[in-house]
């Protein structure tokens, strides 16, 4: 594959978690799971740095907005 087919395709995959973090992101309200894309974005750092921390602040905004309580999701809003 060229460079630029990689690089619009890595553009899109970035988008379309950005959209599902912010839209979403109760989605990943399991902690395990909040792990597993911690240790993505992690790993993103070493290929596309930029877009690693772009995600980064929002998986980080999602936290603090959603908070998993005993038996359900709860959204805090705007923190």
């Amino acid at each position: 594959m060229k460079n630029e087919e990689v690089t619009t395709k890595r553009v899109r995959v970035v988008g379309v978690l950005k959209a599902w973090m912010e839209d979403h992101f109760f989605d990943f309200a399991e902690p395990e799971l909040q792990k597993d894309l911690s240790n993505f974005l992690e790993s993103m750092q070493l290929t596309m740095q930029g877009s690693a921390k772009q995600l980064t602040r929002v998986f980080e905004r999602g936290q603090e907005r959603w908070v998993r309580c005993s038996s359900c999701v709860c959204y805090l809003g705007k923190v």
